[in-house]
């Protein structure tokens, strides 16, 4: 729910990952687990005992989605049968070794992630339920049964890996053809020190077909959601060139972060801070996911660009609230203002929530002290909050994601028009180190050679937000904003739309 879409929106098919973003549900499938985005194919997801939360960023980059209300492991489940089909006969086969049988167009590599990558492909699908306690955290199989595990991968024999995308020793996204000659993506990351798999994450290789034209783009989001706003504007343009809605604002999810870069990028430019400061992880400041920096060891350090990095490009929730906690609240809510929110915005979002208080909010009080935050005052929400500073997170378990809470009032706040307004301004601090590691959706660089962005998503809300530099010099925002009080949203498709936005911003 607090995650970012970019990030799910990559991948989206069925699996198992940190709880990140997810995808496109079919209405067959089960209900999405996404904490940036809403999936559209559906995910489970569970972190550690102690430390839950999605908005999942996902970019359709190879990257692994983060950012989530649930937890750090994910599995989706909407297109099993795409690996299963045709698979009901597949023998068992011998788990003594990880030699894949699985066709190979290019080898996996020969490090963690790799090696567990083979196995899972290999033997996960016949594996009993100790030999899958050697291959997947405590996490992830107290998230998932294994008997769904093992549906889920049971048709890995009958894959072939055409491509290896990216590798390192804890994580690797390659990708996968079916039996039947589907590709998907494939995403696992591994504990670098016990090498038990904690994310495993397969997405369709390509979005739904895009939009042609600005009817299409309008017919796409009505049939999207029953509340959309949209976006897409030259900056400095007089008009936009399409938009719907633009100055409605709605929930926002992981989007909110820019204003916490906002906070940090001042910092910096005020000497207050240096990118190269380090920040501690308390054990108070971990959140739920999507993110990884919530599974590092308590009063282990990070920089302050690396925690920038990963809030933005993966929605890490505890990396969202290490920062604010260096900066203080106070000032990322004068970014609020400073980055152009209006003030019926501000009115809605004050005051400033962590990841953490918005899980606590939403998932841990009883409602009745929801509803109080969600009806009083400013002031009389940071009683509330203070009041509640010590509760522990949530339980996994208490994070239905099938059923959007409290979207249209415990939350972040924001107009299409408002979040133009904030990528306008960190545009000139030339951050696209941090903006630009996830583009969220697959653009051709020589049109588009500079690309921020910003999404976010929870059970019925929905956010996609960027700021590109055109190869002719010219620079467009495109805001798409997404809401249904009662179901979770496709997040592909609103990818989809995206994707077809820029296509016609091309020309």
């Amino acid at each position: 729910m607090i995650g970012n879409i970019g990030e799910r929106i990559t991948n989206g098919c069925f699996a198992f990952r940190d709880m990140c973003d997810p995808t496109v549900s079919h209405s067959s499938a089960p209900p999405t687990f996404s904490t940036d985005l809403s999936m559209k194919f559906p995910i489970l997801q569970a972190s550690r005992p102690r430390r839950r939360l999605g908005n999942c960023d996902y970019a359709y980059d190879g990257r692994m989605p983060t950012l989530g209300p649930l937890g750090k492991f994910v599995v989706v489940f909407a297109v099993v049968s795409a690996l299963t089909s045709g698979c009901a006969d597949t023998t068992t086969t011998p788990t003594t070794t990880t030699t894949a049988a699985t066709t190979t167009a290019e080898a996996l590599p020969d490090t963690p992630a790799g090696t567990q990558l083979t196995w899972a492909l290999q033997h996960g699908g016949t594996a009993t339920d100790d030999e899958l306690r050697q291959h997947f955290s405590a996490d992830a199989l107290a998230a998932i049964a294994p008997d769904k595990l093992r549906e889920v991968l049971q048709g890995g024999p009958d894959t072939t890996i055409v491509k290896v995308t990216k590798s390192e020793d804890t994580s690797l996204d390659a990708i996968v053809k079916t039996k039947d000659e589907t590709q998907f993506r494939v995403s696992i990351t591994v504990d670098p020190t016990s090498h038990l798999i904690t994310g495993l994450l397969f997405r369709p290789a390509e979005l739904p077909a895009s939009p042609t034209t600005w009817d299409e783009v309008d017919q796409r989001l009505a049939e999207l959601a029953p509340t959309t706003a949209f976006l897409a504007a030259e900056v400095g343009a007089d008009k936009p060139v399409r938009s719907s809605n633009a100055g409605d604002a709605g929930p926002l999810g992981s989007a909110f972060k820019l204003y916490v870069l906002g906070a940090v990028a001042k910092a910096v430019r005020d000497g207050t801070l240096s990118w190269t400061d380090t920040l501690t992880i308390r054990p108070d400041l971990k959140s739920l996911p999507s993110g990884e920096l919530q599974e590092r060891a308590d009063n282990s350090t990070v920089t302050v660009t690396e925690a920038a990095e990963k809030m933005i490009s993966i929605s890490d929730n505890t990396a969202t609230d290490i920062l604010i906690d260096r900066v203080g609240k106070p000032a990322v809510e004068a970014m609020f203002t400073e980055m152009g929110m209006s003030p019926s915005s501000q009115q809605r979002t004050l005051p400033l929530l962590t990841t953490r208080e918005l899980f606590i909010l939403k998932w841990g009080v009883p409602a009745s002290v929801r509803d109080e935050y969600a009806t009083g005052s400013v002031d009389r929400r940071r009683e509330l909050l203070a009041e509640h500073r010590n509760d522990p997170l949530p339980d996994i378990s208490a994070v239905d994601p099938k059923v959007p809470v409290a979207p249209e009032t415990v939350e972040w706040f924001a107009s299409p028009e408002e979040l133009a307004k904030a990528h306008e301004s960190l545009d000139p601090l030339q951050l696209t180190n941090i903006l630009g590691i996830n583009p969220g959706i697959p653009l051709d660089k020589e049109t588009w050679p500079s690309v921020s962005f910003k999404g976010g998503s929870e059970p019925g809300v929905l956010t996609l937000s960027w700021l590109a530099h055109r190869k002719d010099g010219r620079v467009f925002v495109v805001v798409v904003m997404a809401e249904d009080g009662d179901h979770p949203l496709d997040e592909l498709d609103a990818a989809s739309i995206g994707k077809g936005i820029f296509a016609l911003l091309a020309n």
